[in-house]
This record gives structure tokens, sequence and C-alpha cells, in this order.
């Protein structure tokens, strides 16, 4: 059970990973048209921002990590979920859970917030970095 877990966050972090490339070379693809002294000022902006985002996710998801923490915390309370996660930087990560066996409810939701703001708080990140929507199976995946 505890390698699947490690599996799932591996995936994820791959995922996210994966995402930011993709993201980057469509952007060097819409820069290459633009005057060639401002590209180096892009790409190092690209670059800065890449390393944020991996330097993020590799806080978010390691071992003992705030994720990991909040995964366990939500499976004690009864929650079965999938989870999405978008990180556009330090101030811009985005969290997503999608409840799958129960509706999510007021209460459900507001439960699911407190527990996951507490828990960001608890590992010395700004609680205000973070867009937290819990959604039911009905809503699906879209952001």
């Amino acid at each position: 059970m505890h390698l699947i877990r490690k599996d799932k966050i591996a995936l994820l972090g791959a995922i996210l990973l994966v995402s930011a490339g993709i993201l980057l070379i469509m952007e060097a693809r819409m820069t290459s048209s633009l005057d060639p002294s401002i590209r180096p000022a892009i790409l190092a902006e690209q670059d800065k921002n890449l390393q944020e985002a991996e330097e993020i996710s590799t806080l978010l998801f390691q071992e003992d990590g705030p994720l990991q923490a909040i995964a366990e915390g939500l499976k004690e309370r009864g929650f079965e979920y999938q989870m999405l996660l978008a990180v556009y930087s330090a101030d811009d990560i985005r969290v997503k859970y999608i409840l799958t066996n129960q509706e999510a409810t007021a209460a459900a939701v507001k439960e699911i917030q407190a527990f996951f703001f507490e828990s960001v708080s608890h590992y010395g990140l700004s609680a205000s970095a973070f867009t937290l929507q819990i959604v039911d199976e009905e809503d699906g995946v879209d952001w």
C-alpha cells in the first residue's frame, strides 16, 4: 500500500514536470518571432520559473512532506479522492480534490479546507499561495 502511494506521488511529479516542459516549448515557439535582443531575458525568466516550480514540487512531494501528510489525514477522515496539482509559481499553487466516495457537501468542503490549510501552515508554507478546490466526481477535472 505504501509503495502505491509513492508511485502515485512520483507519477504526479512526473506529470507536473512534463507539463512544465510542454509549456516552456510552447512559449519558446511563441517568442521566436520576437526581437532577438529580448529572447535572453525571456529565456532567463522561463528558466527561473521552471526552477522555482521544480523546487516547490520537490518540497510538496517529499516523503513526510505536506501532500503526504494531507493525504494520510484525509484518508483517516474517510475521504477518498483524486488530486490535481498545478504549480505556476511560489505564489500560485492550485490544488483540486475530486471526492470519489461522497458528495462535496458544504460540511465536507469546510472540513477538508480547514485540514488542508492547517497542514500547509504547519509546514511553513503560505496558505495564501494556494488555491484549493474541492468537488465531487460530477464536477470533474476541469479547473
